[in-house]
């Protein structure tokens, strides 16, 4: 059980005996630091699950563009733990490659694992994973990329859809 959970199950047990019937204690925040360089803070409040969701997709997209170490982050920021930041990013992922499949493609038919060279993995199903991922590539198709683009825009009021112009700008990815 985490210190916070434990806590508001200490409240509740310890408000019945002192205070009347009639009194509606309720423990809304807890805050406290761990060698005075750690400060937590516990928030007891119903928070809105649209609003939660939104702030973990916006810290996962913040971490990703920008390459940021998610502890070092964490620590500037005071993040929700890595676990939760974690899951959204599994839910992110699943969502869009429902959305716009990853389909995978042999980019070179000659092996070129060295399998003389030293292991240092153990495992040998895992070794033998890594070596059938040689030479194969992921990509997601152009016409199912546009297609949830323009829907999304239009659906944000961001394209008009009787005008449906998106210009494009295609780089290489290196």
């Amino acid at each position: 059980m985490s210190i916070g959970k434990h806590i508001l199950a200490k409240f509740n047990e310890k408000i019945q005996k002192l205070y009347n019937l009639e009194d509606v204690p309720a423990l809304e925040n807890i805050c406290y630091s761990v060698n005075k360089k750690h400060t937590f803070n516990i928030s007891y409040e119903n928070e809105d699950k649209t609003k939660k969701k939104q702030k973990l997709e916006s810290i996962v997209k913040a971490l990703d563009e920008g390459n940021i170490p998610r502890d070092s982050y964490r620590r500037l920021c005071n993040l929700p733990r890595e676990g939760e930041i974690s899951k959204e990013r599994i839910n992110i992922n699943k969502i869009m490659v429902q959305l716009i499949p990853i389909t995978i493609i042999d980019i070179n038919t000659k092996s070129q694992v060295d399998e003389s060279e030293g292991v240092d993995i153990d495992d040998e199903s895992i070794t033998q994973e890594v070596i059938n991922a040689v030479g194969k590539s992921g990509y997601r198709n152009i016409n199912n990329i546009l297609y949830y683009l323009v829907s999304n825009l239009v659906q944000k009021d961001i394209l008009n859809p009787d005008q449906p112009i998106i210009n494009l700008q295609i780089s290489e990815d290196g």
